[in-house]
């Protein structure tokens, strides 16, 4: 922002509205420094959110502040138009925002399926593993799969005589 223009505009409102530093600060919760340094124009850089409560303070509008020299209705129309520039634009980002997000989580549910298909793949390994020990330990051992394949379950069949054996007895199948 210019300073000279916020400088200007801010005297030219605080002569109309009659008030004076003091009650500006108060109404805009400024402080009368910050309000008499932005109307005189010591304040080199200003700040959009300090000026805009210090002009809604005097009833003025920013707008007015940046086109002095356009009508009220002119005003208006450049600030429809501007808004919805405005919205136009944050509704884009927020459709790649979401559009981002969904891929990220995609990506995310893809990582896990794959994480769980390779744990599945080891524990059904390490599961044959075990059918083929106990198979060369002479046990009559099958697989089973249900319908949907949701699931494996183990059948042994042991002989007699190997389940009557102490070291049978101490093993435990999960």
């Amino acid at each position: 922002m210019k300073a000279e223009l916020v400088a200007e505009y801010l005297t030219s409102l605080r002569l109309k509205s009659g008030l004076s530093y003091e009650a500006i600060a108060e109404r805009s919760k400024r402080s009368e420094s910050t309000v008499k340094n932005l109307c005189t124009g010591k304040t080199e850089d200003p700040r959009l959110d300090t000026v805009a409560p210090i002009v809604y303070a005097m009833g003025g509008s920013i707008d007015e502040m940046y086109n002095p020299d356009k009508s009220k209705d002119e005003i208006k129309e450049t600030s429809v138009v501007a808004l919805k520039d405005i919205y136009e634009f944050q509704l884009s980002s927020l459709k790649e925002t979401s559009e981002e997000h969904i891929h990220n989580i995609r990506s995310h549910y893809q990582q896990h399926h794959e994480d769980l298909k390779e744990n599945y793949e080891k524990r059904l390994a390490d599961k044959r593993e075990l059918i083929n020990t106990l198979k060369s330990s002479g046990m009559d051992v099958g697989i089973i799969k249900t319908e949907n394949n949701t699931y494996i379950e183990y059948k042994v069949r042991i002989k007699k005589e190997i389940a009557e054996t102490a070291e049978f007895k101490q093993l435990k199948i999960c």
